[in-house]
């Protein structure tokens, strides 16, 4: 990841320039930066997985950025909903991990509690 960092940086100067008006306009932009955006936004994700979420702005600007396109590439919308679906794996795949580490705390748990009684 660390290696697609700057890269995935890089877009998102260019997403903030496009986003204050001093890039192209919707109408003049190139289908290619919506996949830019969406690369970038994935970057951003599984820097989010490994931080904790001190990416989560970054990854917001990508999203708000394809909202923008989705006014002219319907491609933009499809991006923001496989993020969207990559973003609902993520959860279920983190929630599937936790209930795996605590279930063997929960069964000790409720051993000293039957005990107790």
């Amino acid at each position: 990841m660390a290696v697609l960092k700057p890269v995935a940086e890089e877009i998102l100067v260019n997403a903030d320039m496009f986003l204050a008006g001093t890039a192209a306009s919707v109408e003049h932009a190139s289908p290619l930066l919506l996949h830019w955006a969406y690369q970038a936004a994935t970057v951003y994700g599984r820097l989010i997985a490994g931080t904790g979420g001190a990416e989560l702005g970054p990854l917001e600007n990508m999203k708000v950025k394809l909202r923008v396109m989705s006014r002219r590439w319907m491609a933009a919308e499809a991006y923001l909903q496989i993020l969207e679906a990559r973003e609902m794996t993520s959860m279920n795949t983190s929630l599937s991990a936790a209930a795996v580490i605590l279930s063997p705390m929960m069964a000790k748990t409720t051993t000293v509690c039957e005990t107790l009684v």
